[in-house]
């Protein structure tokens, strides 16, 4: 049996090109919104999720954060202030001859 990857009563709420932290290269990725039903700290409620994707990063990475929380919780400043502030260390690779 193949795992279910996405909630029969997902819906997407949003998507949208956003900025990425200060040290991060490229300066910009993709949010996507999603809301659906799950089991969450120990029981079934409504959830949202956020899915931040930023590709190419030094020419070969793709970074993802996925941030899930109940529907309706104030965790709003507390995301912008993780992706603000996250720091990138991934290195550009050396093309030198």
């Amino acid at each position: 049996m193949k795992p279910k990857q996405t909630p029969e009563d997902a819906s997407a709420i949003s998507d949208k090109e956003v900025l990425a932290s200060a040290s991060a290269v490229p300066q910009s990725g993709y949010l996507g919104r999603v809301a659906y039903t799950a089991s969450f700290a120990g029981r079934v409620r409504s959830v949202e999720s956020l899915a931040y994707v930023y590709c190419s990063i030094a020419d070969e990475w793709t970074v993802k954060y996925r941030i899930t929380y109940p529907d309706g919780a104030d965790v709003r400043p507390v995301i912008v202030e993780f992706i603000r502030n996250l720091k990138w260390t991934l290195r550009m690779p050396n093309k030198a001859p």
